[in-house]
């Protein structure tokens, strides 16, 4: 009974995270999965603008959706044109994670802004903070296994084991048609020494899924 009730959740919410699956809606609009493991807004059929909302929820003359688009679509392009780890892509990460907090202000439950500050942070390298931001996007969205996942890799970078291994298994429940979780639960695996597990992991990763070029 638990499974099936999982299961219906899991038709009713489809997951963002996989390519080719169906936007999450929210009430006059919806969300889709970005490069990088962002999430941007839409309008309600999953294409177009997102809804304009209330003139009290506006984020510096644009409604919350289109603020959060502004914001994640600079970001894209910033880490597209910074190498990793370096001090440029550091600044500018660090910029529009204080332009996802002026959202926070307006609208402190707005899934994007919470999910997306949470993922700015863990590309900042600071986990405990976004785990804070994470566990807040987890409560209002808690079918996207997006959000499972990187709250998996928050718990992982903390040594967390437990709760690392336990989030990258609720990810992949949530959606079993996307590896991503499988394989980093391979690779926390194999970063903690724990070798035949990491390689039953990555063996699991490669039944269902032959061509991963990661669990390769």
């Amino acid at each position: 009974r638990a499974q099936e009730v999982e299961d219906n959740a899991n038709q009713d919410f489809p997951d963002l995270f996989a390519e080719g699956l169906a936007p999450q809606s929210y009430p006059g609009g919806s969300f889709e999965r970005a490069r990088h493991d962002f999430v941007l807004c839409r309008g309600k059929t999953g294409k177009g603008d997102p809804p304009p909302g209330r003139p009290e929820e506006q984020v510096e003359g644009l409604s919350a959706g289109a603020y959060n688009n502004a914001v994640i679509d600079d970001v894209i392009r910033d880490i597209d044109a910074t190498d990793a780890g370096s001090a440029f892509r550091k600044k500018h990460l660090t910029i529009a994670l204080e332009k996802m907090k002026i959202g926070l202000k307006v609208d402190p439950q707005f899934f994007p802004f919470l999910y997306n500050s949470g993922r700015l942070l863990l590309l900042l390298n600071l986990p405990e903070q976004a785990l804070s931001y994470l566990l807040l996007a987890r409560a209002r969205l808690s079918e996207f296994s997006a959000v499972h996942l990187f709250i998996g890799a928050a718990h992982a970078r903390l040594g967390d084991g437990i709760s690392a291994t336990e989030s990258y298994r609720v990810a992949y429940r949530r959606n079993p048609f996307d590896p991503s979780a499988l394989v980093a639960l391979g690779d926390f695996y194999l970063e903690s020494g724990a070798f035949p597990q990491a390689h039953d992991t990555y063996e699991r990763v490669l039944k269902q899924f032959p061509e991963n070029a990661s669990a390769r």
